[in-house]
């Protein structure tokens, strides 16, 4: 019988560090409890936090009138209008430039034109002549 007390008392106590390294090693209801409690005050922080900043919100947008929102709103037409007044005055201008531009380039390839055609005619001759001796100096037996 001394034998199976030994085993008993040695159950026991595995037993006993079984319970020991399960109750260090798991949540208990009281953990639980106090984490619920932390979310909870920390939910109603952040409830806190975002009707201050609403309220915040909420005044800003009572300070912005109608009126002003209207008054900006013809500033802008007229800006606007401003510059697209700007802008078509520029675009006049570049139409202008750009046909004066074409007036040159048109001149210039009627001058480029003319100075190849004359080009091509020297050469023409030149060539007839050469082709002419050449005839010649053959016919001659040279």
């Amino acid at each position: 019988m001394n034998h199976d007390s030994r085993s008993f008392e040695d159950d026991l106590s595995s037993l006993k560090a079984d319970l020991a390294v399960v109750r260090s090693n798991y949540v208990t209801k009281a953990d639980l409890q106090e984490v619920r409690l932390e979310l909870k005050a920390e939910i109603q922080d952040g409830r806190l936090e975002m009707k201050a900043i609403e309220a915040n919100l909420l005044s800003r947008i009572d300070a912005v009138r109608v009126d002003d929102i209207y008054g900006l709103k013809i500033e802008l037409k007229s800006e606007i209008s401003a510059l697209g007044t700007e802008l078509r005055s520029d675009i006049s201008a570049l139409r202008v430039d750009n046909e004066k531009l074409r007036g040159e380039m048109k001149a210039m390839l009627a001058v480029v034109q003319k100075s190849l055609n004359a080009q091509t005619w020297r050469i023409i001759g030149t060539v007839s002549s050469l082709v002419a001796v050449v005839f010649f100096i053959v016919r001659a037996g040279y």
